[in-house]
């Protein structure tokens, strides 16, 4: 089983978002990138788009959002056969 959070579900932006908040006391709006195939939020004041390469740093948490079907077709490019099942 792989999981990941899927980046339409309000539910889990909203979450995630409040909890960076409660956290840092600040964070990047991660409810705004509806264009995104993918993008990374790390720690609560940085934000990667699309990027599938980039230099490595230091972070405290890291977490991925996807678009399911850029995911779905990404993943069978790959020749990764996937089933993917959202939880609403």
């Amino acid at each position: 089983m792989v999981s990941f959070l899927d980046k339409a579900n309000q539910k889990y932006l909203e979450y995630f978002y409040n909890k960076r908040i409660k956290k840092y006391g600040k964070c990047i709006d991660i409810r705004s990138y509806n264009d995104a195939d993918y993008f990374y939020l790390i720690d609560s004041d940085q934000i990667i788009i699309n990027a599938e390469e980039y230099t490595p740093f230091s972070a405290n948490e890291f977490l991925t959002f996807y678009d399911v079907d850029f995911l779905k077709t990404y993943l069978n490019n790959q020749c990764i056969p996937c089933d993917i099942i959202i939880d609403k």
